[in-house]
C-alpha cells in the first residue's frame, strides 16, 4: 500500500473517531457542579441567603434570616434593624447589605412574645418554661438582663420608655386577684394603680397619660377597647363592643387602626381612626391591624391583606390556629386622600402570608415575619 493511501485511511480513522467522542459528549447527561450545602446548627452561624425568590417589575423578594423570629423592629438609636428568634438570640441587621451578625444571646428557647419600649432600647421578652409563661427585662444598650415575677401579665412601655404599665395577677385566699400596676423597666419602684377586672388584657400607652387595654380577640365573642388614666387606673370605655376587635396605634399616638368581625366571625373590616379629631374612616382593604405598619411621617399606611379569605373562616380564630392558607397582596392606603392602592399582588411573587411588617425609613422595601414558618424577609417596592 502506498504512502497516499495510508494517510487517506488514517486521516477518516482520525475523523471517525472523533466524530464518535462528540457524539458521546453530546448524548451522555454532564453531572452537576456540587453544592454548597446549607448552613445548619446554631443560629449564630446564620447569614442571609441573598437569594431572589421572585420579582415582579421593581419588587424582589429576599431571604433575611431562615430562624423562628418572633419579633424585629427598627432602632432610631443604632440605624439598624433588631430581630430577637425563639431559640433566644438577637440579631442586628444592617440595613445597606442586610448583612446580619449575633449581637447578644439570652441563654434560653421558647421565647414567645416581645414588647419594645418607643425608642427600642428596652424591651420585656416573654417566654415558655415547661409550660409557665416566664419574663425578663433587657436593656439593649448595656445588654443587662433583669428577671421579672412570674405574677406580671401584659406590659406596655411609657411613651418616654422610662416605666412600664401592667398587669399584676396573684392569688389571694384561692382567689385571683389582679391590679393595674406601674414600675420601673427592670421592675422597680412599682405601685398598685388599681384593682383590675381584665386578668389576660393587652395594654397600649401610645402617649401622653392615657393608656388602652383590650381583651384578647374571637370572632365569636364581643370585646371592648377601655382608655386608662395612668395617674388613677380609671377605666372608661373607647370603642364600642364588637367581635373580634384589634388595635394597633401609630407610633405617635395620634392614629389608630382597628378591625372587627360580625356575630359569626365574618365579614372582616379595617378602620382608622384620627385621634385628635375622632374621626372613623373604613378602609378598602380587609385585614388584620398587625398586617399593617405607618410609615415613618405616619402619612400612608403599608397593610398586608389577603386575596381572598375563605367564606368557612372565623377571623381572627382560624388565622392564628394556622387553619387558613392565605395569600397576601400588599396595600398602601393614604390618609390624607383617604385613598388606597395596590403595590404588589399575590398573583406575581412567590405566594406571601405576611405576620408582622414594618416599613423602611424611605419606603423603599418591607421587611415582614412569615406567618407559615417564622422567616425573616425583605420586600422590595420600589
Amino acid at each position: 500500500m502506498d504512502r497516499k493511501k495510508i494517510i487517506i485511511i488514517s486521516s477518516i480513522g482520525a475523523g471517525v473517531l472523533i466524530l464518535i467522542g462528540i457524539l458521546i459528549y453530546l448524548i451522555i447527561p454532564k453531572s452537576s457542579p456540587a453544592e454548597q450545602p446549607a448552613l445548619s446548627g446554631s443560629p449564630m452561624a446564620s447569614t442571609p441567603s441573598g437569594d431572589n425568590l421572585s420579582s415582579s417589575q421593581n419588587s424582589i423578594l429576599n431571604e433575611i434570616l431562615p430562624a423562628n423570629i418572633v419579633s424585629f423592629v427598627w432602632s432610631d438609636i443604632n440605624q439598624k434593624f433588631t430581630a430577637i428568634s425563639s431559640s433566644g438570640f438577637l440579631y442586628s441587621i444592617n440595613p445597606s447589605d442586610f448583612a446580619v451578625s449575633t449581637t447578644t444571646n439570652f441563654g434560653v428557647s421558647g421565647i414567645i412574645k416581645v414588647v419594645w419600649s418607643p425608642n427600642k432600647s428596652k424591651a420585656v421578652v416573654y417566654r415558655n418554661e415547661n409550660g409557665v409563661l416566664k419574663k425578663f427585662y433587657f436593656d439593649a444598650i448595656s445588654q443587662n438582663i433583669t428577671p421579672l415575677g412570674d405574677q406580671i401579665g401584659s406590659v406596655t412601655f411609657s411613651p418616654k420608655s422610662d416605666q412600664i404599665l401592667y398587669v399584676f395577677n396573684q392569688l389571694q385566699n384561692s382567689v385571683l386577684k389582679s391590679f393595674l400596676s406601674i414600675s420601673n423597666p427592670d421592675g422597680t419602684k412599682w405601685k398598685n394603680l388599681s384593682a383590675f377586672s381584665m386578668p389576660d388584657t393587652l395594654l397600649y400607652w401610645p402617649s401622653g397619660i392615657k393608656a388602652y387595654a383590650i381583651s384578647p380577640a374571637s370572632g365569636l365573642l364581643p370585646n371592648s377597647v377601655y382608655s386608662i388614666d395612668v395617674k388613677t387606673g380609671a377605666l372608661q370605655k373607647f370603642l364600642a363592643e364588637q367581635n373580634g376587635q384589634q388595635i394597633k396605634f401609630s407610633p405617635s399616638g395620634n392614629g389608630l387602626l382597628y378591625s372587627f368581625v360580625d356575630s359569626r366571625g365574618k365579614n372582616l373590616q379595617l378602620f382608622y381612626k384620627n385621634l385628635k379629631t375622632n374621626s372613623d374612616t373604613l378602609l378598602p382593604i380587609k385585614t388584620l391591624p398587625e398586617k399593617c405598619s405607618f410609615d415613618k411621617t405616619e402619612e400612608n399606611v403599608f397593610c398586608a391583606a389577603p386575596n381572598k379569605i375563605s367564606s368557612s373562616a372565623i377571623m381572627p380564630d382560624d388565622y392564628y390556629s394556622n387553619k387558613l392558607n392565605l395569600d397576601d397582596n400588599l396595600w398602601v392606603y393614604n390618609i390624607q386622600s383617604n385613598s388606597a392602592s395596590q403595590i404588589i399582588s399575590s398573583e406575581n411573587i412567590t405566594p406571601i402570608n405576611i405576620k408582622m411588617l414594618e416599613v423602611s425609613p424611605d419606603n423603599s422595601y418591607i421587611i415582614f415575619i412569615s406567618q407559615k414558618d417564622d422567616r425573616l424577609f425583605r420586600l422590595q417596592i420600589r
